[in-house]
């Protein structure tokens, strides 16, 4: 059995956050990289933006995980709209990132990529 991030409740990224200098406004950087990610288990995680998983930074490598009921919604109740979110029901991703052999059920956001949101900002 591999890792699991199960039920956890964030910001950025539900279970990981790999760099977040797009969101300070700054220009993206590559300092924040992860070689890779792999036989992991992503559920019931909940975040703002990227349920599961915020990238800005590198993930090398994505494969053999399952993203299983993670959400990405504005659990704050601060913010009357759907729109504060970013999206990324099990993973939103501004930087570098390559997913293989993985599965995703029922993830969800009330804005962009039930699954995956893969934004690209700039030229």
């Amino acid at each position: 059995m591999g890792t699991q991030f199960t039920s956890n409740k964030q910001l950025l990224g539900g279970g990981i956050t790999n760099g977040i200098n797009v969101l300070l406004g700054e220009e993206s950087s590559d300092s924040s990289a992860i070689t890779s990610i792999s036989n992991t288990t992503f559920t019931s995680n909940q975040a703002i933006t990227g349920g599961a998983i915020y990238n800005e930074g590198t993930i090398g490598n994505i494969s053999g995980s399952t993203f299983t009921g993670n959400y990405a919604y504005d659990f704050t109740g601060e913010v009357e709209t759907a729109m504060f979110t970013l999206g990324g029901g099990a993973i939103y991703n501004v930087g570098r990132m390559t997913v293989t052999d993985s599965n995703f059920t029922n993830n969800a956001t009330s804005y962009v990529g039930g699954a995956i949101a893969n934004i690209k900002f700039g030229d």
